[in-house]
């Protein structure tokens, strides 16, 4: 008996052993000697920081899309920003698949500055998405062509400036060429500047639908 009762106190300390070795082991390999691991965390805490961004962003522009279609019967619609808000979704979701494929340039960030300069992207991004759709106050004329009207400047700028840091991107991440991508980046902004010439909803409606065709 006091055999077997020696062999469960050494099988015991064996399981404690291991549990406390666990987390020690974990550590270890998530910080590696060649620091591939490392890297690994780093892209991992960048794309959480990213992902706070952009859906905070996402967040404002479905929720003043919810309190529009909530209060309806108030509301002068406009149709365009309407539009440019589901442009903006698929720009969103190109946005993460980049990420996914490993094109974002995150992986390629080697110190803070480069992350830095890589987080402009996705901050205007965010005002991009946060500022196409009006929150109007309670008391105020629900018109969305009117606040359309009198942002549309700010937003395509806004706009206008995502679209260049895509190219900032592409410098950093080493894949500046002439390609497929890099035609309908030169296509997208050369929409938003003539937007921004002419100051015509005609010009805008061009601008949207052919963002949402590219």
């Amino acid at each position: 008996i006091a055999g077997r009762r020696d062999a469960y106190t050494q099988i015991y300390e064996t399981v404690l052993d291991v549990y406390h070795a666990r987390p020690r082991q974990r550590w270890l390999s998530s910080v590696s000697l060649d620091g591939g691991g490392l890297l690994m965390d780093i892209t991992e805490h960048s794309v959480t920081l990213i992902s706070i961004i952009i859906g905070i962003g996402l967040t404002e522009m479905l929720g003043n899309l919810h309190r529009l279609i909530r209060n309806r019967p108030r509301v002068t619609w406009d149709w365009l920003p309407v539009t440019w808000a589901a442009a903006l979704l698929l720009l969103v979701i190109n946005y993460w698949w980049s990420i996914y494929l490993g094109v974002s340039g995150l992986n390629q960030s080697n110190n803070a500055a480069e992350f830095g300069l890589l987080l402009i992207q996705p901050i205007l991004l965010f005002l991009t998405t946060a500022s196409v759709l009006p929150n109007f106050d309670a008391n105020c004329e629900w018109n969305v062509r009117r606040h359309y009207d009198e942002h549309r400047k700010t937003f395509i700028v806004t706009f206008v400036l995502y679209q260049c840091t895509t190219w900032t991107t592409a410098i950093v991440v080493g894949t500046l060429g002439w390609n497929v991508i890099s035609v309908v980046r030169a296509i997208i902004l050369l929409l938003l500047v003539l937007m921004l010439l002419f100051n015509k909803r005609r010009w805008d409606w061009i601008g949207v639908l052919g963002i949402r065709a590219i």
